[in-house]
């Protein structure tokens, strides 16, 4: 398996991402979900593993802020809202929606038989 990362958005060569992985690896068994302390003893600012069009990357930036240890995301994938942050979108799940939403059918409100 080709183990790829990343660093500041530049892809790093096959050896070098096969070592940064292992010593992530490494320090991931030792420190549970430490990625801030991964990244500070790579000299980085953040580390997260993610997924983009070719599989697997891990992720090094000396830049962006460190979120929290998280399920792999796209590495285009902008960083979760908390909560209640922010205004509501259309991008809802159609499983959450209402029968009765307008946007639940394109072919308008029912009628009666």
């Amino acid at each position: 398996m080709n183990m790829r990362a990343r660093r500041d958005g530049v892809d790093l060569d096959p050896t070098d991402a096969r070592e940064l992985w292992e010593h992530f690896s490494h320090w991931m068994d030792e420190h549970p979900g430490d990625l801030a302390g991964f990244a500070a003893a790579v000299g980085a600012k953040s580390a997260r593993p993610a997924l983009d069009e070719r599989g697997p990357v891990l992720v090094v930036s000396t830049t962006e802020a460190q979120s929290a240890y998280a399920t792999a995301r796209s590495v285009a994938a902008t960083p979760k809202r908390e909560k209640g942050s922010g205004a509501k979108t259309g991008n809802q799940d159609k499983s959450k929606r209402s029968s009765s939403s307008p946007a639940a059918s394109s072919r308008g409100p029912r009628r009666p038989a």
